[in-house]
């Protein structure tokens, strides 16, 4: 659904925003216990990343597989909570209060491409890594995660299966936050285990808008 399209209106927004806020800041203090973990040099390795095209030199290494599902489950959850919060939220500290989330997004973002070397098996990362879209502030950024979203789904020309493109992975990053209507664009994107060409769109993803 559209966020701002809530056929509740302002009452069920407003409701929307609260819980998103609780919600948002529960997951920081989370933040902060999984960031203190990862400066622990007993708990976390940080390498040399071997990816030539990665956007960050250094990737984390952990031999807890349950931490690094909770990383990556909660830099994506918080992604979501956020981009929720930008939709929503009103007022004259509302520039300020955005920034601030994308700040946190772009930390989130960060976090995920570190552990890109030991995650790209785990199911539910290219989803997360799809979230983390919005934080590239440079094309080469954005071409790193689709082809690490391919790479994690074994998606080739060798073996003959369909690729993510930029303009499919932009779109359901403005669904996610609830730009876009789901209902309205969802039959038009390719599903995350079953990718389509897209035909009916030609979005760049630096020129979309963003609130």
């Amino acid at each position: 659904m559209e966020m701002r399209r809530l056929k509740g209106g302002l009452e069920q927004t407003l409701q929307i925003t609260d819980q998103a806020k609780q919600i948002s800041d529960q997951l920081l203090q989370i933040d902060w216990t999984i960031e203190r973990l990862l400066n622990d040099s007993s708990q976390v390795e940080i390498l040399e990343c071997r990816c030539p095209s990665s956007p960050i030199p250094d990737v984390y290494g952990s031999s807890n597989v349950d931490f690094l599902n909770l990383c990556i489950m909660h830099a994506a959850g918080s992604i979501i909570v956020n981009n929720v919060l930008m939709v929503t939220l009103t007022g004259a500290n509302r520039y300020n209060r955005i920034q601030e989330l994308k700040r946190r997004n772009a930390s989130c973002s960060r976090r995920l491409w570190m552990f890109h070397e030991q995650a790209q098996n785990l199911c539910h990362y290219p989803t997360a890594l799809m979230l983390s879209y919005q934080a590239a502030d440079t094309a080469c950024t954005a071409d790193w995660i689709v082809a690490t979203m391919n790479a994690a789904q074994d998606r080739s020309s060798e073996n003959k299966s369909e690729l993510w493109t930029g303009n499919q992975v932009w779109l359901r990053c403005l669904m996610a936050s609830g730009m876009l209507d789901f209902v309205r664009y969802e039959k038009d994107i390719p599903p995350l285990d079953d990718v389509y060409e897209l035909l009916h769109f030609d979005l760049y993803p630096f020129d979309a808008p963003w609130p």
